[in-house]
This record gives C-alpha cells, structure tokens and sequence, in this order.
C-alpha cells in the first residue's frame, strides 16, 4: 500500500480522519457502518508511513484491508483460517485441485468457504468436513487460489508448474469493484429469483462481495449450469446466452434467454427473456420479457412486458406492459391498459383505466386518476387531494338539464354527468374535459369540451359535441358560470335529438342529421 503523512495531533470523528486520508489518494475508503463507527471519536498523532500500518494500529487485529480498483476495503474479519492443497496433473488438458481449509485457532473445519482462482473464473465451496475441489484448464505457469468467507480473512495460496513456463499464455482479467454490492450483498433480491437462485450461489455471493469481472461471454442451461460455473455471480458479460435461466453478476452488452435472466448488479444495453428479466441494481438500454421486468434501483430506456414492470426510479424512457407499472419515481412515460403507480411523476402515465401518484409534476391520462398534488390530469375522473372537485347542476336555453361531476388539478379537469331534454325526453351521458384557462381572485375562465350521448330504454340515440366558454364566480364553496356553446350534433332522422340552441346550419349525410348550432350554458357548482 501507499506511504500516507498525517500531521494532526487532535480528536476527531474516525469517519472524518478517514475521508483526510483518502482526500489527497486516488482511492477511498468502504466499509460496514455496523462494524466500522465513522462517528466514533479517535484521538490522531502525528504519522508518516505506510497506510497499511496505519490502519492496523487504528483498527486493530480484528480487521482487515483490501486493496481494490479505486478503494481500501475495511472488512471485520476476526477469523483466521488455512488452506492445503495439492493438485493432481495426470489430466493431459487440466488440473485437479483437492485441498482443505480449517480454522487457525480451533482447528475445526470450515463450510461454505468460497475457493476460487479469478484469472480461470473458477470457484466452489467447502463441504460440510472443509474439503473442496476445484478443476482448471491446465496453465503454463504458476496459478492462484483464494479463499474467502464472511468475517474472515482472506487467504491465498500460489501453486507452480513443475516447469515454469515464462510466456504464459493466460491472460490477466479485467476487474472492477462496487463497494454497493459489497455491503449490500444482494439482499434486495425477492420475487421470482428467489426461487431459481441456490443457497450455495447466495454463499458465494456474500463471500466474494463487489469484486466483478469483466468476460466477453457466458452461455448457460440454468442458473446452476454456466460456462463459469458457480463463478458466474462474479462475472459481468459482454454477450449472455441461457436456454433455460441464467445468474451473472451483470450484463454491458446483449443478454437473451429462452426462460430468464437474473443479474446480481447494473446490465445495459439489450435484455430480452420470454419470463421475466431481474437486475438487482440498474438498467439502460431495452428490457423486453413476457411476463415482468424487476429493476431494483434506476431504470432508462425502453421497459415492455406482458403483465408488470417494476422499478425503484424509472428515470427516462417508456414503460409498456399490459397489467401495470409500478415505481417509487417517474422520469418517463408509463403505459398501461389497467393501472401506473407511482410515488413521484415528473412525466407521463397514460392508462385506459387507472393512474395513481402521489405528486405528479407532469400529466395523468386515464379513466380515473388519482394524486395528493397535480395540474394536469385528464380523464373523467380525477381525484386530486388539492385539486378542484364539485357537483354542478345546469340547463342550456334548449331544455335540456344537466347533472354534471367537475374534477382535476389546477389547471385540467374532467368532467362526467347526466343529462335530460324535457322536449324530446332522451337522456344522456356527458362525457368531458375541460381547463381552467383564468384564475383572479373569485374570478375566471374555464374552456369545456363535452360529448352528450343521448340514450333512450330501445336505443342510443346520436350525439352532440360541445365547444363551451364559461366565464365563473366563487363564493365560498359555490361556483356561478355562465357562457356561450357551440354544437354538433348527430342523429337518425326521426329523432329528436336537441342541441344547445340556435340553428346555424344544418344538412343530411348517410341516414343521419347534422347540426351546428349556438347556445347558452349556465348553472352553479358545489365544491366539495
């Protein structure tokens, strides 16, 4: 490890000497908050060395420093164990490694140990008596096995050729650490995936932690079944293929599956199955899966499946499915044909039945919609907690008597209602959006589109659209408007269906009378 020069001579908080440490490094420091107390005080001297001594006289023997890609991880491991092995070189094309690992101290054997060598992507576990075995491809030079475990520490143990090759043809991989994953350990992980995942691979999960690393592919029969074995966990790929199901630590590049796809971290760009599709972190580019899509932090791009979408924060992009979509926050546009849910809207959720946010900075379109705060909602029912509800009553100058429900935001509402014309007694359904286009003080200005459908016992009976401009006046909870209209109206001949009032024109096209024509619209409104 590096050399580090602390001149301080005071007591501080352990979290802030770290992060002066690192500050002037180009690395940083992770570790557990249950094990490692950054706000716990240390009394600091004055030092000038390496930061591997430092960090043991801070910590003690109990813990241990990792040097990865970009950090120093802190881990509390108080174990110790040992490793034996040997390895069996009859195999013309391969190496078999037998080998054992105990504790230092108690000399008992240890279970459920992670024994890999990473330049192979090569990894098993330790039985019930400790004993492990592990086959690589023959190499041309030395190899090295790690053991790893939980609150333990790390051990390795090189093993040489009988003749050393100096040209080794094996190649150094390429590595990459998320100290998210680390300290996580995969424990989002719920739904489906919990059902195809084995508890040997969650152990080798824990074990190896946040250190990934980069391969150019992976094919696999199932999770238990890959070309990395029960590696797999560990590798991101550039170009996945599983038949049935596959586990991998993440995907940067295209992963298919004729089953589904589990992935531990981030995938990107291209993922398709025909069940359903896990990311344990995050995703961008197109996700495709017959039945859902689980994305357990942020999501971006194109998200479609047949019956549900899930994510943590769907930041951009669209999502598609049948059934539902359901978010914590919202960035892009939901499309369903039963319900959107979502804490936060800062986009669009469009619906044929259901929408419901808490706050929604941009637009509901739905049968009914539903938020805490909204401006712009637009269906025929909008329960807005802040917005504008009420039951309004009206008549226009043709007899025709109005039943209506106004609901919505600030600024879109819906309106839905009944109708009666006592000349021609048809009744009907008012079906209808509208917008708050002026608010001063008690007065305004609302803007009405409606479609009247008139019904009667036998028949329906045409319809009439409605353009209205209703100046109002509140007072209190009630609301006064009045304003012109302008019509269209379609019915069969021999009905009487009436419009809003005067005739401007009309004339006959396929059995049915068209009418454009003027009225007057007025009545009071009772907000609730």
């Amino acid at each position: 490890m590096q050399q580090v020069s602390i001149a301080s001579n005071e007591k501080m908080k352990l979290g802030t000497l770290l992060q002066k440490v690192a500050y002037k490094s180009n690395f940083s420091f992770v570790y557990n908050n249950q094990y490692v107390r950054a706000d716990s005080v240390v009394a600091v001297r004055p030092y000038n060395g390496r930061l591997d001594n430092f960090l043991n006289k801070l910590f003690g023997s109990n813990y241990e420093f990792k040097e990865v890609p970009g950090y120093i991880v802190i881990r509390h491991a108080p174990g110790r164990f040992y490793m034996v092995a040997d390895a069996d070189r009859s195999q013309p094309d391969q190496i078999l490694i037998k080998g054992h690992v105990m504790d230092v101290q108690t000399n008992q054997n240890i279970s459920g140990v992670s024994v890999y060598e990473k330049n192979f992507s090569t990894s098993t576990l330790t039985d019930a008596q400790g004993n492990f075995e592990l086959r690589l491809k023959k190499p041309d030079g030395q190899y090295m096995l790690t053991a790893s475990k939980d609150n333990y520490r790390d051990t390795s143990l090189y093993l040489l050729q009988d003749v050393v090759i100096v040209n080794s043809t094996v190649k150094e991989k390429r590595y990459k650490y998320d100290p998210t994953a680390d300290q996580s350990k995969f424990k989002k992980r719920n739904g489906l995936s919990r059902l195809f995942v084995s508890s040997k691979q969650m152990i080798q999960d824990m074990n190896l932690g946040g250190l990934f690393q980069y391969s150019p592919y992976q094919i696999s029969l199932t999770p238990g079944l890959s070309s990395h074995g029960m590696f797999n966990s560990q590798v991101i790929n550039h170009v996945s293929i599983n038949l049935i199901g596959g586990y991998t630590a993440g995907i940067d590049g295209v992963e298919l599956s004729g089953g589904f796809n589990i992935d531990r971290s981030d995938v990107k760009y291209f993922q398709a199955a025909t069940l359903f599709n896990f990311v344990g972190r995050n995703f961008k580019g197109v996700q495709l899966a017959g039945l859902y899509n689980h994305v357990v932090n942020n999501a971006s791009g194109f998200q479609a499946s047949g019956i549900i979408n899930i994510a943590h924060n769907f930041k951009s992009g669209v999502q598609a499915t049948l059934v539902g979509n359901f978010v914590d926050t919202s960035g892009g546009v939901q499309v369903s044909y039963i319900v959107n849910r979502a804490k936060s809207v800062a986009g669009t959720q469009i619906a044929a039945i259901l929408n419901r946010a808490k706050k929604v900075k941009g637009i509901q379109i739905g049968l009914i919609n539903i938020a805490d705060s909204s401006d712009y909602t637009l269906g025929v029912l909008n329960l807005v907690k802040n917005g504008d509800k009420g039951i309004g009553i009206s008549a226009d100058n043709a007899s025709t008597l109005h039943l209506e429900f106004r609901s919505g935001g600030h600024t879109l509402y819906g309106v839905v209602g009944y109708e009666y014309n006592n000349v021609s007694r048809v009744s009907g359904l008012d079906l209808g959006f509208g917008v708050h286009t002026l608010r001063v003080k008690r007065f305004g200005l609302d803007a009405e589109y409606t479609s009247q459908n008139g019904i009667s016992f036998t028949s329906v009976q045409g319809n009439v659209h409605s353009l209205k401009m209703l100046p109002t006046y509140t007072y209190h909870r009630f609301r006064l408007f009045a304003g012109p209209t302008l019509d269209l109206a379609r019915s069969p001949e021999d009905n009487q269906l009436k419009t809003s009032g005067w005739v401007i024109n009309q004339h006959f096209e396929n059995g049915n009378k068209i009418v454009w024509s003027s009225g007057f619209n007025y009545g009071l409104q009772f907000l609730l």
